[in-house]
């Protein structure tokens, strides 16, 4: 058996082989932001607990106009000794922290010995002054139905509910009913606008919490952070990754037909 040398021209690549080499050099070029954005944004995801992505926030102003996260007009503010507590959305501020989320309504705010009292239609949250929430006390054991209103007669803490007042014990352990006769003058908060640079400020804080590092990171990973092109996009990517594969493998099958010898 002799073995034929394979001459210089049979070694060379075809039209075809150099076109499919071409497109796949492209394609791969240009999948490589995509190729390093899904890796980034999946190793993210897989730590995403260790990195506490769901308690950091983005501030950037674009990005959050990009999402929609519009800052609601506020519902309700009442100043009490000199503090302000003020519900924007469903978020409750004292001042400039933020006490609680997802509260339906602001009733009021009062103050009694050492806490100010926060009134939701289903809650007393029990307030130091310097802002941190020491209890919420659910009312709902109490009252026969939501609160109304939230006074205070002398350090008496006093609820309304419907037509019926109640009074709070000295622990602020139960609700009991009462009149306005047993415990004296009621004094009840009325609600006031909240000045322009303290509403700038709450306005900050609300669109600060308004998109979540760990939403960012999943729309990015996903495509949907391109809104719904995104999805799409990311199909176009997969489909440049399957065509990689195959080009890779056309290369690879030409290069090992040309490098045989031939008998």
């Amino acid at each position: 058996m002799q073995v034929r040398l394979v001459g210089n021209d049979q070694s060379q690549p075809t039209p075809s082989q150099r076109w499919i080499s071409r497109v796949h050099r492209w394609l791969g070029v240009g999948s490589v932001a995509f190729v390093v954005l899904l890796s980034v944004t999946g190793i993210a995801l897989n730590h995403s607990s260790d990195l506490s992505l769901d308690r950091h926030y983005v501030r950037s102003p674009w990005l959050l106009a990009w999402y929609g996260v519009e800052v609601p007009a506020p519902q309700s503010s009442f100043t009490v000794d000199a503090h302000r507590v003020s519900l924007i959305g469903e978020r409750l501020y004292y001042d400039d922290q933020e006490l609680a989320d997802r509260v339906p309504a602001l009733v009021g705010a009062v103050s009694i010995p050492s806490f100010i009292a926060v009134a939701t239609p289903t809650d007393v949250l029990l307030v130091t002054l310097d802002g941190s929430l020491v209890e919420r006390i659910d009312t709902q054991i109490f009252l026969p139905g939501e609160i109304t209103a939230i006074g205070v007669a002398g350090a008496v803490l006093v609820l309304r509910s419907g037509d019926t007042l109640y009074e709070a014990d000295e622990k602020l352990l139960t609700f009991i009913p009462c009149r306005e006769s047993d415990v004296g003058e009621i004094l009840w908060p009325a609600p006031s606008a909240i000045p322009e640079d303290q509403l700038a400020i709450l306005q900050q804080l609300y669109r600060g919490r308004g998109l979540s590092l760990e939403r960012l990171v999943v729309d990015l990973h996903s495509g949907r952070i391109f809104a719904k092109i995104g999805p799409l996009l990311l199909d176009a990517v997969g489909i440049i990754f399957i065509a990689l594969s195959v080009l890779g493998l056309l290369m690879w099958l030409g290069r090992n037909g040309r490098s045989r010898p031939r008998s």
